[in-house]
């Protein structure tokens, strides 16, 4: 029964397109078959960045699915998987799991990445909405028009 109450919430909470905070892909580019195998071991090796790319390739990356190389990432010590695992565990109605983006959050916030410490704040608030919100990070929002995101 569990197991059907996680691929449910992870259903639900991919279907949903977080209000402000973006999805980050630390390596988009697509992954050929061949390539999958080395990644995957990679990955189960420690390798957070081959865990980020079979994530965001989720379509195309063998038998697991994209939470389970982005907990695999996040747990490799991938920072902007921790922040997305976080983002996408926040909004659930189930305690346990907003419980789990809060420890994901607060681990990218304590590597200084700003678009976490935001999120963890947001997900305060939905328990405590008297706390004041904090300014977006300029990570999270929308470029003017024209304008390159800084690498």
């Amino acid at each position: 029964m569990q197991l059907v109450s996680t691929i449910i919430t992870a259903v639900i909470l991919l279907s949903i397109q977080p209000a402000v905070a973006k999805v980050v892909n630390a390596n988009g580019d697509p992954i050929s078959p061949d390539e999958i195998p080395e990644l995957e071991k990679n990955a189960l090796e420690g390798d957070g960045k081959a865990a980020n790319r079979l994530a965001f390739n989720t379509g195309r990356s063998g038998k697991h699915d994209y939470m389970y190389w982005l907990t695999v990432g996040a747990e490799d010590g991938d920072i902007v998987d921790m922040y997305n695992l976080g983002v996408f565990l926040k909004d659930s109605e189930d305690p346990e799991q907003r419980l789990r983006a809060a420890y994901w959050l607060k681990l990218a916030g304590a590597h200084d990445y700003k678009p976490a410490e935001y999120e963890l704040r947001e997900l305060e608030r939905k328990d405590n909405p008297s706390l004041p919100s904090l300014p977006v990070p300029n990570d999270l929002l929308p470029l003017p028009k024209g304008t390159q995101p800084n690498k």
